[in-house]
C-alpha cells in the first residue's frame, strides 16, 4: 500500500490490534457500522494516493498512512492518508514495523 501511494520506504509503522469501532474513532475520527477485531496499521512518510477515487482527479497527499485490515480475513476495509498522526494510545499496545 506504502508503494502503490508514493512512498515505497516508509520512515517507521506501528501495527493494532482492535476493533474496527476503535480503529476508526481513533485514526480517521470517523463511525462504521461493524465491529470485528482489527489490525490497524500506522505508517510514517510522504504518501501521494494514486489508489485513491477523487471525482475531480486531485489526489489525496499526507505525513501518515493508516490502513485498517480484518483480522480474521487480512482483508483491506479500510485506508487513508493523514496530514498529522492522531494520538494513537485508545488503540492500545502496538507492535513497530521495521522497514
Amino acid at each position: 500500500m506504502a508503494y502503490l501511494n508514493g512512498d515505497p520506504n516508509p520512515q517507521s509503522g506501528e501495527v493494532f490490534s482492535t476493533t474496527h469501532q476503535t480503529a476508526e474513532r481513533v485514526i480517521s475520527a470517523s463511525g462504521v457500522n461493524t465491529n470485528q477485531p482489527v489490525f490497524a496499521v500506522v505508517l510514517r512518510g510522504k504518501f501521494v494516493g494514486y489508489t485513491a477515487y477523487t471525482p475531480d482527479g486531485k489526489f489525496p497527499a499526507g505525513n501518515a498512512m493508516n490502513v485498517v485490515f480484518d483480522a480474521n480475513s487480512l482483508a483491506i476495509t479500510d485506508w487513508g492518508l493523514l496530514s498529522t498522526v492522531p494520538d494513537l494510545a485508545a488503540l492500545g499496545a502496538s507492535t513497530s514495523l521495521h522497514f
